[in-house]
């Protein structure tokens, strides 16, 4: 994954996800980067485990969008590490995305 123009990281530990309830969200603290909260969220469906990324901007401020690339790395004592890439573009009527 290339980088150009700003960049953050955004980092949480979701633990005892074995144990999460289905369809239970779990969510990490709201981070501020370039004037925008961030935050994740992650739910366990089924034999699934998903994750979501939050753009928390508000739609007062009129019409706006943000691309992000994202990678996300699961750790796991139980299983093989995992390792995702991808891309979202955040915007005035869709801030969550997820995988």
């Amino acid at each position: 994954m290339t980088t150009t123009g700003k960049c953050f990281v955004l980092k949480h530990v979701f633990k005892n996800v074995s144990n999460m309830k289905e369809d239970e969200y779990h969510y990490s603290e709201a981070e501020e980067y370039y004037g925008v909260e961030w935050r994740m969220k992650a739910c366990r469906t089924k034999e699934h485990l998903q994750f979501y990324f939050n753009c928390v901007k508000t739609a007062e401020v009129g019409k706006w969008t943000i691309e992000a690339q994202r990678k996300q790395v699961l750790l796991s004592k139980s299983t093989e590490n995992r390792f995702k890439e991808g891309s979202a573009t955040f915007g005035t009527t869709n801030t969550f995305h997820g995988t």
